[in-house]
């Protein structure tokens, strides 16, 4: 399995518990650079679709691959939604959250390697976690930086 990189604990954001309501869960954000990010993974109009159910994270991606040149072509927090963004765009890679609330990204991830479209997942959970079939894919461990978010990208282009 390749893995993009490991940041600090320093770059989360943790929710504070509020009296009566659910336990306090973290959150974690991509710790992304301001101003454009050059290099070989530039997206050069290429169509990403985003597959992240944290809100804050998703924005930060979807601010980060624009910057990138990529053309984000859909931004879902759901694996029904991913699935009918898949059946419906052309797709030339797609970032995928392990979990999303109680769902798995599995039939997202099916789907897309019998398409042939590369993939990275993106997780805050432990790499076991990975859909059975699918261990060799590019990993993000949340929380990640432009640096890895780059890198990760390189590395499914290069195949």
């Amino acid at each position: 399995m390749t893995r993009s990189g490991d940041a600090s604990d320093s770059d989360p954001l943790a929710t504070q518990p509020t009296k009566g309501r659910e336990p306090a869960r973290r959150a974690y954000a991509p710790a992304f650079a301001s101003g454009p990010i050059s290099g070989p993974a530039q997206g050069s109009g290429r169509r990403i679709l985003i597959v992240e159910d944290e809100p804050f994270v998703a924005v930060s991606l979807q601010d980060a691959l624009n910057e990138l040149g990529f053309d984000v072509v859909a931004c879902v927090a759901d694996v029904r939604t991913a699935i009918e963004a898949v059946a419906r765009e052309r797709l030339d890679v797609a970032l995928l959250d392990v979990k999303l609330g109680a769902e798995r990204v599995d039939a997202v991830a099916d789907l897309l390697a019998r398409r042939g479209c590369p993939f990275v997942f993106t997780t805050g959970f432990d790499e076991r976690d990975i859909p059975p079939g699918h261990e060799g894919r590019t990993v993000l461990r949340k929380p990640f930086g432009s640096a890895q978010l780059v890198s990760a990208l390189e590395s499914v282009f290069a195949r």
